[in-house]
């Protein structure tokens, strides 16, 4: 049987030098996704220009009937190439967004698409957009999150990182073993919290779960197999010895 605590067991000075423990399971902060490196940077002055305070900064996630209508009138210059960095750092304030994500929500405030070009290329110049680092940010919290391999991607591009980033990021991670590891604290996971059901419930929850978080079925069988199977098999033998002795 896989050892529970196998994965991201290793030294912590092997954190991010593309060992396994890079994507340990154990210390993920939830809360880190979006915000986690990238939130000092944020707050540092860009290519010139005055931020304004934070106390006066829009919130880019009212949903206020105020809000919306400032939303639906569009920026007074949609060529103005402050008035779009402004709000470029007012979102990345708010959270830590890669390109993809910051382009639409640019554009879908009504900004020039060669301003928004401009202001992202500015920003990635000074370090306040790197996809690749929110790209391995975001892969650690999706495997703090129990993701598999096809979950993680589908995620990454809905975070709105490009789809071949999202993917060679995955791939690294993979193959060091983190999504496997992932597989089996997942199994691990509903082992505990559906003791005392049938087996083949058990199975088909474990089933259900790595489905919807994209595991590959071939892991998910393994694991099923080792915490369902051969674990019941064993406990059945110990308690059939327990009673001969007896």
């Amino acid at each position: 049987m896989r050892h529970a605590g196998s994965f991201g067991a290793q030294p912590d000075d092997a954190a991010g030098s593309g060992t396994a423990s890079s994507y340990g399971l154990h210390g993920v902060s939830r809360s880190s996704f979006g915000h986690s490196g990238f939130r000092d940077a944020h707050s540092r002055k860009p290519y010139g220009g005055t931020r304004r305070s934070r106390r006066h900064a829009r919130n880019p996630d009212d949903t206020s009937p105020r809000a919306q209508s400032r939303g639906q009138r569009g920026p007074d210059d949609p060529q103005s190439l402050d008035a779009c960095r402004e709000a470029a750092l007012t979102l990345l304030d708010a959270a830590a967004r890669p390109s993809g994500a910051l382009r639409t929500r640019l554009l879908g405030k009504g900004y020039a698409s060669d301003v928004v070009e401009e202001v992202i290329e500015r920003l990635r110049a000074v370090n306040l957009i790197d996809d690749r680092a929110y790209a391995q940010s975001a892969v650690r919290y999706c495997i703090g999150r129990m993701y598999g391999r096809r979950g993680a991607i589908n995620e990454l591009v809905r975070k709105g990182v490009e789809r071949p980033l999202a993917a060679e990021v995955v791939d690294e991670a993979d193959k060091h073993g983190a999504f496997e590891e992932s597989a089996w604290e997942l199994g691990r996971s509903v082992e505990h919290k559906t003791r005392g059901l049938d087996r083949q419930v058990r199975k088909r929850r474990l089933w259900g779960a790595g489905g919807r978080k994209g595991h590959d079925p071939a892991m998910l069988q393994i694991v099923a197999h080792e915490l369902f199977d051969v674990s019941a098999d064993v406990a059945a033998d110990d308690d059939a010895n327990i009673a001969e002795r007896r």
